[in-house]
C-alpha cells in the first residue's frame, strides 16, 4: 500500500537513475525499480534513494524495511536526501523502531551535507545557515504533516461527496486545524513557514498526481491509508 511520503529527487546522475526518473513520472514503478536496482546494489547512491523511495510505496518494492536499508546505504555515502529520508522513517517507526532523537540527528547531518554539497566553494558562516530553528525536528514534523496534509486534500477531492468517501470534509478540517496551529509554533520560532510549504509542495508534486490512479474505483486500502494519514498529523499536535 503506497506511504507516499516526502522526498525530493537529487539531480540526475547515472542512466540507471534518469531512467527510473521517467519511468516514475510515467506512473510505471516497477519498470523504475528495474532500472535503478543494478545501479543501487553496486553502490550507487541516487538509486539507493529512489529504491528506498519506491519501497515506501508498495510492498512489491521491499516494504518500509528495505526502505530504511536502502535509506541508511545512501546516506553512508553522504546524499543529503536520503539521509533525511532515514531520518523520517526513524521519526515515523516505518521498517523498524521509532527513535525522534536519532532521528533530529539524522535531520541535522542532512541539512548539513545538502549545504556541503550545494555550496561547495562556500567558507563557513558565523551567523545560523538559512532560517533553521534551534529545535529543527519540530520544523521536520511541520514538513512532513503538511506533505500528508496534502494527500488528504488530493484524496477528499477525489470522492468529495460520494458516500463511500477516502476523506470527509470533517476530518480534512481537522487535519487543517492542526496543521494551522503548529504553523503558528514553527513561524513563532523564526521559520519561514510560507517557504517550507512551497519546498514540500515542489517535492510532493510526482507523488500527488499519481494519486489520481484512485479516483474512478473506490479502495478501501487507500482509504485506510488515509486515516493513518490523519492520525500522523494529529500527532504533531505541540504540548
Amino acid at each position: 500500500m503506497a506511504l507516499l511520503v516526502v522526498v525530493a529527487w537529487p539531480q540526475p546522475g547515472t542512466a540507471g537513475y534518469s531512467e527510473a526518473q521517467a519511468a516514475v513520472a510515467a506512473g510505471d514503478l516497477p519498470v523504475a525499480y528495474a532500472a535503478c536496482v543494478e545501479a543501487a546494489e553496486d553502490g550507487d547512491a541516487d538509486c539507493e534513494n529512489v529504491l528506498g523511495w519506491l519501497a515506501l510505496q508498495d510492498q512489491e518494492f521491499g516494504g518500509p524495511e528495505a526502505a530504511r536499508r536502502w535509506f541508511a546505504r545512501a546516506a553512508e555515502r553522504g546524499h543529503a536526501r536520503a539521509t533525511a529520508n532515514l531520518a523520517f522513517v526513524w521519526a515515523r517507526g516505518l521498517g523498524g523502531p521509532a527513535d525522534v532523537g536519532r532521528a533530529a540527528s539524522l535531520y541535522r547531518s542532512a541539512q548539513t551535507a545538502a549545504l556541503v554539497q550545494v555550496q561547495p566553494e562556500q567558507p563557513a558562516r558565523s551567523e545560523p545557515q538559512q532560517e533553521v530553528p534551534d529545535d529543527r525536528l519540530t520544523v521536520a514534523r511541520y514538513r512532513g504533516a503538511y506533505a500528508e496534509l496534502l494527500r488528504l486534500r488530493v484524496l477528499q477531492g477525489l470522492r468529495s461527496g460520494a458516500s463511500d468517501f477516502y476523506v470527509s470534509g470533517a476530518e480534512l478540517q481537522q487535519a487543517e486545524t492542526v496543521l494551522g496551529a503548529l504553523a503558528s509554533v514553527v513561524a513563532d520560532r523564526g521559520t519561514d513557514t510560507a517557504e517550507i510549504r512551497a519546498s514540500v509542495e515542489k517535492e510532493q508534486a510526482l507523488m500527488l498526481r499519481l494519486l489520481g490512479r484512485h479516483a474512478n474505483a473506490f479502495d478501501p486500502a487507500v482509504r485506510a491509508d488515509a486515516e493513518k494519514a490523519l492520525r500522523r498529523i494529529l500527532a504533531v499536535r505541540e504540548p
